[in-house]
C-alpha cells in the first residue's frame, strides 16, 4: 500500500452493531421486588442487572443497537430467537458464530441440549440490541444459551462471502470518508 498527497492510508473500519431480535426476553433483576423477571431487550437499559448462567449477575455497562435488514430465525421444539449473524450461541460442538450453525447441531438452553429444527435467514428490518459488561458474560435469549457483545468480538467466524451494507450504513460510510478529507 502506498501513500502520497493523492492517496491516504487508513486505518480499517470495523463497524459493529447489535445482533439480539427485539423479541428476546432476557433475565433481569427487578431491583424493587429483588426477584428475577424476563424482559425484551429493547427494554434494558444501562445499569440494569441481567442474570448471566449459574444464576451469576451482571451489570448492563452499554448497550449497543442498529438495524438489520435481515436476520437468523433460529428454532428449536420448545424456543425460537432471531440472531444477527455474527452473533455467539453455544452449541454442543461449543461457542460459535451463529453463520456456523448447521442444521444437524444441538442448542444449549436452560434445560439441557435441544436439536435445531429450522434454521432460516428471513426479512427482518427491525432494531437489534447487544450489551456490554464488565467482562464476558453469557445470557439466556429465550431460553437459548448466547454470548454478549465481548464473546462476539472474541469468536468471529471467517466470512469467505463479501459482506453486503445497507443504503444507510453505506451512506454513514460515505459521511465518514468525506469527513476525513476535509
Amino acid at each position: 500500500t502506498f501513500e502520497d498527497t493523492r492517496n491516504k492510508l487508513i486505518p480499517k473500519i470495523y463497524m459493529q452493531w447489535g445482533c439480539i431480535g427485539k423479541d428476546t426476553l432476557i433475565k433481569r433483576l427487578n431491583k424493587e421486588t429483588n426477584t428475577v423477571e424476563n424482559v425484551l431487550v429493547s427494554e434494558l437499559k444501562i445499569n440494569d442487572v441481567v442474570i448471566s448462567t449459574d444464576d451469576k449477575k451482571a451489570t448492563i455497562k452499554d448497550i449497543v443497537t442498529g438495524e438489520d435488514e435481515k436476520i437468523w430465525s433460529i428454532k428449536t421444539n420448545m424456543r425460537e430467537i432471531k440472531l444477527s449473524p455474527s452473533h455467539s450461541i453455544c452449541t454442543e460442538r461449543g461457542w460459535i458464530p451463529v453463520s456456523d450453525i448447521r442444521t444437524d447441531d444441538m442448542l444449549l438452553t436452560e434445560e439441557g441440549y435441544e436439536r435445531i429444527t429450522l434454521f432460516d435467514y428471513i426479512p427482518y428490518d427491525a432494531k437489534v440490541y447487544n450489551f456490554v459488561f464488565e467482562e464476558e458474560t453469557p445470557m439466556y435469549g429465550n431460553g437459548i444459551l448466547i454470548g454478549d457483545y465481548k464473546m462476539q468480538q472474541r469468536i468471529r467466524s471467517v466470512l469467505e462471502k463479501e459482506v453486503k451494507f445497507s443504503q444507510k450504513t453505506n451512506k454513514a460510510v460515505d459521511e465518514l470518508f468525506a469527513l476525513m478529507s476535509v
